[in-house]
């Protein structure tokens, strides 16, 4: 089985533990940051690992989720690495912005709504690696 890689961006400690012990609980491998610029920091030291699915609250210290989202779109090695699911307590998600992620967890959220988009989302993941160990042996 193949194990799925989670970004947790929240500068909420209590939620970063909870989703990281609740992922970690269903197998994921689970990093998690406290802001924008951190995640970013991760995501360029780990571009080859990258994470399959990224939960970005909104509004955050130092960098918040929009302008992580803008810096993650515009860099090409980054953008179409994984799947991202916008937590957030926002009434009115930024039009611009919106379009950019898989899917919405509105917040406070239900742990069985985070495992089911979480879910959702690596199953529909096809990674290249795991692929070309599939191809038939060269002959």
């Amino acid at each position: 089985m193949m194990s799925y890689n989670v970004l947790v961006v929240d500068d909420d400690a209590g939620i970063r533990g909870l989703l990281e012990g609740l992922l970690e609980e269903e197998g994921y491998n689970v990093a998690t940051a406290r802001n924008g610029k951190e995640a970013l920091d991760l995501l360029s030291q780990r571009a080859s690992l990258g994470p399959h699915v990224i939960l970005l609250d909104l509004m955050m210290p130092v960098l918040d989720g929009y302008t992580f989202m803008t810096m993650l779109a515009a860099d090409p090695a980054l953008r179409d690495s994984h799947a991202l699911v916008i937590m957030s307590a926002a009434h009115r998600l930024s039009e611009g912005h919106f379009d950019l992620a898989d899917a919405l967890l509105p917040k406070p959220f239900a742990i069985d709504d985070v495992l089911e988009v979480v879910g959702r989302l690596t199953h529909q993941i096809t990674r290249p690696d795991i692929s070309a160990d599939r191809r038939p042996p060269a002959s």
